[in-house]
């Protein structure tokens, strides 16, 4: 019975914090490294030669550096 629930459990929270995550467009064709959030709305993401800044909680990001620029 133990190992049921255990299953019914894991099963539960991999499926729900999988639905959280989505794809958005980030607007660069670098690779993205890392990503860090200072509150809820504003974020940074950094990857080979770009910076992206969010501030709409990742909805929409825009370059506000670039190694090519």
């Amino acid at each position: 019975m133990r190992s049921i629930l255990l299953i019914a459990f894991i099963a539960f929270v991999g499926s729900s914090a999988h639905a959280q995550w989505y794809s958005v467009n980030s607007n660069t064709t670098e690779n993205l490294w890392d990503i860090v959030f200072v509150d809820e709305d504003t974020g940074y993401c950094g990857g080979h030669g770009v910076i992206l800044q969010t501030t709409d909680g990742g909805e929409g990001w825009e370059t506000i550096f670039s190694a090519d620029s």
